[in-house]
């Protein structure tokens, strides 16, 4: 991270929780100090700590696919008992950002034993672009605030 801060103004993250193995933590914001201390601690330091801020997408980022599961019919032509698989998921839970993150119930395996022919690279970033983000803002208060953090750093520029 530190010899990619010289080229730009501000420096973040967008990683899943659920890709770290050995996490040392259960909580996401914790490892998101983690990340950010040890960007503060390197010797190649020169944005402003508060351009530097780390977003750990708790779960995976098919988590924010929830956020509306008829993207799925629209975009991957899901057959009406998926989208209502998927929907059960997600009402379920309060967020889509609380859908579990277990090898059998994560969101990208709810995903593809819904749809077997959901392909996670390529269908994932479809189906975002089909749900949204004002969907995704406003059902999930955590990316939620990543993106308003963002956005702030260009009134402050």
């Amino acid at each position: 991270m530190a010899q990619l801060s010289y080229n730009f103004d501000a420096l973040t993250t967008l990683v899943d929780f659920y890709g770290f193995r050995r996490r040392p933590t259960d909580d996401v914001a914790e490892l998101e100090q983690r990340i950010d201390a040890a960007y503060a601690n390197t010797q190649h330091r020169r944005l402003r700590s508060d351009h530097v801020f780390s977003y750990v997408q708790r779960h995976e980022f098919e988590a924010l696919l929830f956020s509306d599961v008829r993207a799925f019919e629209r975009t991957l032509l899901a057959s009406s008992e998926a989208v209502t698989d998927l929907s059960s998921a997600r009402a379920r839970v309060a967020t889509p950002e609380d859908i579990d993150d277990s090898p059998h119930a994560a969101p990208s395996k709810r995903i593809a034993r819904a749809i077997p022919s959901y392909r996670k690279v390529i269908d994932g970033a479809r189906i975002a672009r089909e749900v949204g983000l004002d969907a995704m803002r406003r059902e999930c208060p955590r990316f939620a605030a990543w993106l308003t953090r963002l956005e702030s750093l260009d009134s402050a520029a």
